[in-house]
């Protein structure tokens, strides 16, 4: 069940996973790539509040509005259940990966990684092919988040890259992820061999993409892809950053 950090403010539990994960992602940089630059890392404290965020994950539930509406439909609470099981099992193993590099005891976080992985396998995994479950199946994210953790393996996981570059091609070639999956689009394609596929969402200038937004006269990152268009201005002022860190 999920416990809410009262820490948080303004309510930000309902946005789980996107902040917690971007401030475990954050630590987790610098720790691996000091660990790598420098061969030692002055201590610091990276349990206590990481704990705390991967317990707001723990059992995959993610808010209790499903972060859409008062009263999301049903599937929208299993898919929010997914992400968060996603970045459940991400969190931890990376908690793991900088404990080691720290010379911590990761036995804790080896054990809710296999936690997380158990739950979501069981969960969404458990069909005949070993693909994910409907309705998600052809859902570009739930494919990405499959592939970058490992979730499918050997015949599954060809079954998903293809379900995957079909769900691009279907698009006209581009992405239908929204702020979790794009994060992880480009590397999760490259890792999976379909560097190809990358380069040609990276380089196209068709909405949505990087390059419809420089068309449009990006210079910043935006945190929607027509933030601002030449036709029609200015984008709604609500979660319309103009200089966002995804």
């Amino acid at each position: 069940a999920l416990r809410v950090n009262r820490k948080f403010p303004n309510g930000l539990h309902k946005y789980l996973p996107s902040f917690p994960k971007s401030i475990l992602g954050i630590k987790f940089l610098h720790v691996i790539k000091s660990q790598q630059g420098r061969g030692e890392i002055k201590g610091g404290a990276v349990e206590g509040p990481a704990d705390e965020e991967i317990a707001l994950l723990g059992g995959g539930i993610v808010g209790a509005d499903g972060q859409t509406s008062e009263r999301p439909k049903p599937e929208t609470r299993v898919w929010w259940d997914y992400l968060g099981g996603c970045h459940w099992l991400w969190d931890a193993e990376r908690m793991s990966e900088m404990a080691r590099a720290t010379g911590r005891d990761a036995a804790k976080y080896d054990r809710m990684s296999a936690e997380a992985r158990a739950y979501l396998k069981d969960t969404f995994f458990n069909t005949p092919d070993g693909t994910i479950r409907e309705p998600f199946r052809d859902m570009q994210t739930a494919a990405l988040f499959a592939l970058r953790l490992g979730l499918v393996e050997g015949d599954a996981a060809g079954r998903t890259r293809q379900l995957l570059r079909d769900g691009i091609a279907a698009r006209g070639g581009t992405l239908e992820t929204g702020f979790l999956g794009t994060a992880i689009a480009l590397d999760t394609l490259t890792e999976q061999g379909m560097s190809a596929v990358a380069y040609d969402l990276l380089l196209n200038h068709r909405f949505p993409g990087w390059l419809y937004s420089v068309d449009q006269g990006a210079t910043t990152i935006w945190e929607r892809w027509d933030s601002y268009t030449k036709e029609k201005g200015f984008g709604p002022v609500a979660m319309n950053s103009y200089n966002h860190y995804s």
